[in-house]
């Protein structure tokens, strides 16, 4: 069992005894560490493939900064990619957005954070329509239609599979659809040229990846904890419908360790009875306290990158 920073998760000392919180956090990294894809958008001497897009997603402005490094590395390579910022109205970013703003979506905020490290707004596309995956997925497909190209997906680790497995069953389904809308003739999903996807996914510790910015640090970690929970049920779940089945064999102690967590943590599975009212009350409350120490992380960060796209690329901001 990997060793565990009970400083940092700062459990309470009176909900649940030592020995539960390893166990907790042994199955969440688990869960972080084994339900996630490999990135594959790289060749063997590190050079990007070849892309029209490169794409970050969700609430977590970790994907926009990479984004912006993958963006910076493809001009760099002789490429001239435009970044799709993906994402609706979400949780966080309706509690971070700016006085006097009306809509404040998670696809803006990851535009403005590609914008801080230095990609040109004229290459940015922001596509915050779709309300879940299903839509997002939607929302890429138009663009694709308007304008076809390879993507590579800037993506956390616990975001990785479900959205990877959502998006090749769906991409092709959907440009079917709006394209038989579109010229009123029928295609079918066999008929399109779908895009080619690549992912370059985060490389960090689930103790990397539970921090203040993305909010997966609120209520003493167990944001993140529900989204753990939630990624295998949702591939067994949806397997077949609005995903394709997982293409892996996911071993006994994964399969214990996402049972064990998707029974304490269950909000993002759709469940919400009284023990999940409770904790869904007591993580907003969390977010509203920590709201200032999201928003100086993040400034942080962007000063951090800057100083290494300056470094690496000769970027000036």
């Amino acid at each position: 069992m990997p060793a565990v920073s009970l400083n940092f998760l700062n459990f309470n000392k009176y909900a649940m005894n030592e020995k539960k919180r390893e166990l907790i956090w042994h199955y969440a990294n688990l869960i972080h560490e084994n339900l996630c894809l490999k990135t594959d958008c790289l060749d063997k001497d590190g050079k990007l493939v070849s892309v029209k897009y490169v794409a970050c997603i969700d609430d977590d402005p970790k994907s926009a900064v990479y984004a912006a490094w993958l963006y910076h590395k493809a001009v760099s390579e002789g490429q001239h990619p435009q970044v799709l910022c993906v994402g609706g109205l979400g949780l966080l970013s309706a509690h971070l957005k700016p006085k006097d703003v009306v809509f404040y979506s998670e696809g803006i905020r990851l535009a403005e954070v590609c914008i801080d490290l230095g990609v040109p707004i004229e290459n940015i596309v922001i596509l915050d329509k779709g309300r879940n995956s299903g839509e997002n997925v939607r929302d890429i497909a138009s663009q694709m239609i308007r304008d076809p190209g390879n993507v590579v997906f800037a993506v956390t680790k616990r975001l990785s599979l479900r959205w990877e497995r959502t998006f090749k069953k769906q991409i092709s389904e959907q440009m079917a659809k709006q394209m038989s809308q579109k010229y009123c003739q029928q295609y079918n999903p066999e008929m399109i040229n779908a895009p080619k996807d690549y992912y370059y996914v985060i490389d960090e510790t689930l103790e990397e990846a539970c921090c203040w910015m993305n909010g997966k640090r609120i209520g003493n970690c167990q944001m993140m904890f529900h989204e753990l929970a939630s990624i295998y049920d949702r591939c067994v779940r949806y397997a077949g419908t609005f995903q394709l089945p997982l293409e892996f064999e996911v071993s006994d102690e994964v399969k214990k360790a996402a049972d064990y967590m998707a029974g304490h943590y269950r909000i993002k599975n759709g469940k919400m009875g009284l023990r999940e009212i409770c904790q869904y009350v007591y993580l907003l409350a969390s977010l509203q306290k920590h709201l200032p120490d999201m928003q100086k992380e993040q400034n942080n960060t962007i000063a951090e990158k800057q100083r290494e796209f300056t470094a690496e690329f000769g970027i000036k901001f």
